[in-house]
């Protein structure tokens, strides 16, 4: 039975109200994506677009370097690889440092990617460390192919920044213990 003091629904009071909620949507939508949300709540997973996408070294410029390891034969030069990528890979992630990349490359080589304009001396520090740890001593070559500066400039503030971060004398007998 039908409500005879019922009125009849309004048509345009109706659209009007969607109007109003899909605006609503599309506007906590947009505030997501521009600032994200979460910031100091339980809820920290998402991040505004320009931080949750990672852009690369061609569109942000960046620098990659190859370290070339000399296979002395040792059945256990394989393993060292593995573990100098896993290495080097906890160490930077550990820092934050999340948008660097190492990856093996061939047999004999280990690539580290890095976006921007490079890292600083604690990060390199660690890398030294990481390869001296597995037995490397080998070159370390530098490949500037960052956008914001000329080669020249780039070469040269590498190597002075490499240049204190190398381990150039063996470490010798453990004289502490």
């Amino acid at each position: 039975m039908a409500n005879k003091n019922a009125k009849p629904k309004n048509p345009r009071a109706r659209a009007l109200v969607s109007l109003v909620a899909i605006l609503l949507v599309v506007a906590v939508c947009g505030y997501v994506a521009l600032f994200g949300i979460g910031k100091g709540t339980m809820i920290n997973y998402l991040k505004p677009w320009g931080e949750a996408i990672s852009l690369g070294l061609d569109l942000r410029g960046g620098v990659y370097t190859v370290y070339a390891a000399e296979d002395d034969g040792s059945a256990d030069f394989e393993t060292k690889m593995g573990s100098t990528v896993s290495i080097l890979t906890s160490r930077l992630t550990r820092q934050g440092f999340t948008e660097a990349t190492v990856t093996r490359q061939g047999t004999d080589r280990i690539r580290f990617d890095t976006v921007g304009y490079g890292h600083g001396k604690e990060v390199w520090n660690n890398i030294i460390s990481a390869l001296k740890t597995v037995g490397y001593d080998g070159a370390i070559s530098i490949e500037h192919e960052d956008a914001l500066m000329s080669p020249k400039e780039g070469l040269e503030k590498a190597v002075s920044l490499l240049k204190e971060c190398i381990i150039y004398e063996k470490a010798g007998e453990m004289w502490w213990a």
